[in-house]
């Protein structure tokens, strides 16, 4: 049974005008505690790298120091990184948890399975990081091996690689709402659950999510454009005044992208939810149809 796609984009629209401040107001959370991190963090780490130095320059061998305090350094800066992934993947996942037709979410519980969603999808992105590097690895062994027969046929085998590439992407592109909504936190189980929610699906999913990549061109385009393309026009006619307006309409476009950026962001998300409350939707039906 395929995906009802009028759905998906009618239940978005209803979700986000319901929910746009509350969805709003999240986007906003996660980004205030993202910039409290870094600034924190990026000071704490600065902060030790200054105290080494110091600390080498009064010591006698200040090489070996700094080789101990140089990895707890690497360390640091590892789990630093580590942390702004987990903020980055927690907010993806309370917005998805808000943005879902499938049931009311308060904001708190929203933000509660937002942190713990972030935390599983760290083992996820393990775990996927594996699975496509054996993936990469594997192609480019096929490569060599081709290489050796056909020039033309390493060409063919990379362009039959790409599709597959985005087949495995599409089958994986409501894992967010999996973890977030479904609440679940076992990332093995995650992924086994989204693999069986979309199969069968796919062609359905990727109308969605080219429907997803026009509005990005279309919201993120217009302040780029008025960045880089208003800059084209001033440089082909050269004049002082189309420089100047070149400039006031980078700025413009500059200032305009931030919030052209979060209404995409919203709209993206609320959308993946929807088309997971679908899926759902679709696979309690095909059981239904089963076992009737």
């Amino acid at each position: 049974m395929s995906v009802d796609i009028a759905r998906v984009f009618s239940d978005s629209w209803t979700i986000i005008k319901q929910r746009f401040f509350q969805l709003l107001g999240m986007w906003i959370v996660f980004f205030v505690l993202n910039l409290l991190y870094t600034m924190i963090g990026g000071a704490f780490i600065g902060g030790s790298v200054f105290a080494m130095g110091a600390t080498a320059a009064s010591v006698d061998d200040p090489g070996m120091l700094l080789g101990g305090l140089g990895i707890g350094v690497a360390v640091m800066m590892f789990a630093f990184y580590l942390g702004s992934i987990v903020i980055i993947f927690a907010q993806q996942c309370a917005m998805s948890a808000l943005g879902t037709p499938l049931r009311p979410v308060q904001f708190n519980d929203a933000l509660m399975a937002g942190f713990k969603g972030g935390v599983t999808f760290i083992a996820i992105a393990i775990l996927l990081a594996i699975a496509y590097f054996a993936f990469f690895l594997v192609s480019a062994l096929i490569g060599l091996v081709l290489s050796a027969i056909d020039g033309a046929a390493v060409l063919l085998t990379t362009v039959l690689f790409f599709p597959l590439l985005v087949y495995l992407a599409l089958r994986l592109s409501v894992i967010v709402p999996v973890v977030a909504v479904d609440r679940v936190f076992n990332p093995l189980t995650a992924i086994r659950r989204t693999w069986g929610m979309t199969s069968g699906k796919v062609l359905s999913i990727l109308g969605v999510y080219l429907v997803i990549i026009a509005i990005a061109l279309v919201l993120l385009g217009i302040p780029f454009f008025l960045m880089f393309g208003s800059v084209f026009l001033a440089g082909a006619s050269g004049s002082d005044a189309a420089g100047l307006a070149a400039a006031g309409s980078m700025i413009g476009g500059f200032l305009l992208l931030i919030p052209m950026f979060l209404i995409y962001s919203v709209i993206a998300i609320v959308i993946s939810a929807c088309l997971h409350a679908q899926l759902t939707d679709t696979r309690v039906e095909e059981a239904t149809q089963t076992f009737s």
